[in-house]
């Protein structure tokens, strides 16, 4: 395909139409994988306590406790302090954080 071509077909226009069907579609799977999946169950704002529905960043987390990334994988690895993922962020329910103190200190 040469300059002379008049061509319709938009290589631009149909790559991005294709990521955008795409990522629907991936966005559709997740939901349905995690819809069976307690902890990924939507909570409406009405039945959610505050506590429910409030995260702490990785950052914060790592920053309250004074450890490190890798320890955090390791309280994760471990089942001691389980994250939650969204899209890329990872976030800790500050009622997972008040759970684990109390166990904490219970011994």
């Amino acid at each position: 395909m040469g300059k002379g071509n008049n061509s319709s077909f938009n290589c631009e226009d149909w790559l991005s139409g294709m990521l955008e069907a795409l990522a629907e579609r991936v966005s559709e799977l997740v939901m349905q994988k995690m819809s069976g999946r307690e902890e990924f169950q939507v909570v409406s704002q009405t039945d959610a306590s505050p506590s429910d529905i409030d995260f702490l960043s990785k950052k914060e987390v790592m920053e309250k406790f004074g450890v490190s990334a890798s320890t955090l994988w390791h309280w994760s690895k471990d089942g001691y302090l389980v994250p939650s993922k969204l899209g890329n962020k990872v976030l800790y329910r500050k009622s997972d954080i008040e759970d684990m103190l109390r166990r904490k200190r219970k011994g």
